[in-house]
């Protein structure tokens, strides 16, 4: 949490340093503009107590539209695994994804803009533990999220959400199983994350 907060300020610290340039109109967006962005998650620990080891990584590519000025509509998939070995057997997860939402900025024209996305997702969860195939999860829902938005040049920027509010109804494919519906609100610094994006 303590990286993801510095990463922050340094981002929020350049963007104050560079108010003056922030008028310049080859940076920024532009109804009809198109896009792509993605995040990149990699993380790996282990327990030297119990010999576990953990491995989740996931990609999140989208592609952007502008339909107005400051709104953009967004198509994005999400691709992950996570790896777990230990002394009581391994285990592995993948999921797949699509999600559909938007984007409003507040300040599209400028190097610099806040943001505020929603989209509407589906997800499929599948577990092998011991090499046994478990019943896969489906998973939909919402999600709404603030962000910010910074071009380090004409065709780059770096993106960020901060916090998220969501809900999500879960099932398993097992037979008989019961739906779960899950409701969270993290509006703090414990969920940020960075992206890369690029304008053509």
């Amino acid at each position: 949490m303590k990286k993801k907060l510095f990463l922050f300020s340094v981002l929020v610290l350049s963007v104050f340093t560079i108010t003056a340039q922030e008028k310049e109109t080859e940076k920024g967006f532009a109804e009809k503009d198109i896009y792509i962005s993605g995040t990149l998650n990699y993380r790996n620990f282990s327990e030297s107590n119990t010999s576990s080891e953990s491995t989740v990584l996931s990609v999140s590519p989208s592609l952007g539209y502008f339909v107005s000025e400051h709104i953009a509509l967004e198509l994005g998939l999400t691709v992950g695994t996570n790896e777990n070995f230990g002394n009581f057997g391994n285990s592995e997860t993948s999921t797949f994804g699509i999600e559909i939402g938007g984007k409003y900025f507040f300040t599209p024209n400028n190097r610099f803009s806040f943001t505020a996305g929603a989209n509407i997702f589906y997800r499929r969860t599948s577990n092998e533990s011991s090499g046994v195939e478990q019943p896969s999860i489906n998973s939909y829902g919402f999600e709404i999220a603030p962000g910010l938005n910074y071009f380090i040049s004409k065709k780059f920027a770096l993106t960020t959400s901060i916090g998220m509010l969501s809900y999500t109804n879960s099932k398993s494919e097992q037979d008989g199983a019961n739906a779960f519906n899950t409701f969270d609100i993290n509006l703090d610094f414990s969920n940020i994350n960075l992206g890369v994006l690029y304008k053509f």
